[in-house]
């Protein structure tokens, strides 16, 4: 005889649902897990505009979680704008300043911005949190290369070489002159 009514509603920057049956409305708060699985979901399916507004959503409810501003700048990068993932990837970095992944993409964002010396840095602190991590050398060689031109880079691409990298060999043949 009592029909329950579902709407959707906005209260205090959460999104829920109220639950309606006869005069009565009892609001549902739905935290920010649903919007982080969707958003890992619409970034691994190619939908990085999707996903920025779900972790942005997911933000506005956990500030501080590192990862969720991690994905943010992934999202960005996937929109193309490096600028707001380098800020992105920043905020990761302020809640865990030596994760070597935050510190890649951040680095990988200011190399397509061509600023390479802020790169530069970026890949050094790689190398330097995880001396076994091949992907940090490689950038830096690359960046290095970018820099100054010449075979500056060409110690750190063979040591991303050495690491068991594929695309540093390639790197280090062209760029070094050797087989």
């Amino acid at each position: 005889f009592f029909s329950s009514r579902r709407r959707h509603t906005r209260f205090r920057g959460v999104t829920g649902v109220q639950t309606c049956a006869l005069p009565i409305c009892f609001p549902v708060t739905i935290g920010p897990e649903p919007f982080k699985q969707r958003g890992y979901y619409r970034l691994s399916h190619r939908d990085p505009s999707g996903a920025k507004d779900d972790f942005l959503q997911a933000l506005s409810m956990e500030p501080d979680d590192a990862q969720l501003w991690f994905y943010l700048g992934s999202s960005w990068v996937g929109l193309k704008n490096f600028k707001e993932a380098e800020k992105a990837f920043s905020k990761a970095l302020e809640h865990d300043p030596q994760n070597v992944e935050y510190l890649l993409h951040r680095g990988q964002s200011r190399y397509r911005m061509s600023e390479f010396d802020h790169a530069l840095a970026d890949f050094t602190l790689v190398t330097f949190y995880d001396p076994d991590y091949d992907s940090g050398f490689y950038h830096k060689g690359i960046t290095l290369q970018r820099i100054s031109g010449g075979k500056t880079g060409c110690p750190d691409l063979r040591k991303a070489m050495d690491l068991g990298m594929e695309e540093a060999k390639t790197a280090w043949q062209n760029a070094c002159g050797q087989n």
